[in-house]
């Protein structure tokens, strides 16, 4: 997140997702997850879910938290295997980290 985005970004660490998700932490052993492992649960929810916005915003964090875009992928097909075992299709239509660009316009999705 850029620098003009401080604010933002402490809402969205400390409010929006503090209060979901709880404290993320690569130090300390309290805090459950990491912040990839976090993306990772995230993004499954969603995927799940079909929020195609949702999706592109948490493919990026999966990308900014460390994970390289072959991994981001490798799970979003774990991701539609599992779905696909239960009958739902997350696979048509949906964003893919291919389509993950820095600033996306998601005012079309």
């Amino acid at each position: 997140m850029g620098a003009g985005m401080k604010e933002i970004r402490w809402m969205s660490e400390n409010i929006t997702y503090g209060l979901f998700l709880g404290p993320v932490s690569e130090a300390d052993p309290r805090y459950p997850l990491s912040f990839p492992e976090t993306e990772m649960v995230v993004l499954s929810c969603l995927v799940a879910q079909r929020a195609k916005r949702e999706v592109l915003w948490h493919l990026r964090g999966c990308l900014r938290s460390g994970m390289s875009a072959e991994e981001v992928e490798a799970l979003q097909t774990a991701i539609e295997i599992v779905a696909e075992e239960v009958g739902t299709d997350v696979r048509s239509d949906m964003p893919r980290v291919g389509d993950v660009e820095e600033e996306d316009d998601l005012s079309g999705l």
